[in-house]
């Protein structure tokens, strides 16, 4: 008797699982992108995510300018993924309080003089909004750490994760890539 316990007992863990998962990726796929109207470091008007440049776009948003230092930890990785998938692009989307006007001019300065290279600028979007509206929306639990976005042109977020680039984390990334790509076809 015990080992049919054992065996029907591992079988509902794996049934209970397997269902909790199935969830979380169906719960996944219902969370939408808010549609934001902000400007790029170019100065160029973009509606995310719907002028984005991508089929499917990589956004990786910091809270805070020190964690930028993670926000980086991505681009190498997100570079080399982008050419194995033409139609992926990646942006950095750091989100701010809603700040006034001089405030906002000052951080768009500052972060255009720390980059340089147009392509960055054009690919780097500020966001100046309700915070904790947004973070409700998207149901970020927390801002102590960036949050990376897999977001369709229609917004559907595909894909989440938080924090500095790791393997695994490349991982889950290329596994949901491939999986989208499967999906379209």
């Amino acid at each position: 008797m015990r080992p049919f316990r054992k065996i029907a007992c591992s079988t509902l863990v794996l049934i209970l699982c397997h269902a909790a998962n199935a969830q979380a990726a169906g719960n996944l796929s219902a969370f939408r992108f808010p549609v934001l109207v902000s400007y790029n470091l170019e100065k160029n008007k973009v509606t995310l995510p719907g002028d984005l440049q991508g089929e499917m776009n990589l956004l990786i948003m910091p809270f805070e300018l020190e964690q930028q230092k993670e926000a980086d930890s991505w681009t190498p990785v997100v570079k080399m993924v982008e050419a194995s998938h033409p139609g992926l692009r990646h942006y950095l989307v750091p989100i701010f309080g809603s700040e006034n006007f001089l405030y906002r001019w000052w951080m768009n300065s500052s972060l255009r003089s720390l980059l340089p290279a147009e392509d960055q600028r054009q690919t780097t979007i500020p966001l100046y909004l309700n915070r904790q509206r947004f973070l409700k929306q998207l149901q970020v639990t927390s801002d102590r750490e960036i949050t990376v976005l897999l977001v369709e042109k229609n917004g559907r977020v595909l894909w989440r994760t938080t924090g500095a680039l790791t393997k695994d984390k490349q991982i889950s990334l290329e596994t949901a890539l491939a999986t989208s790509v499967k999906s379209e076809n």
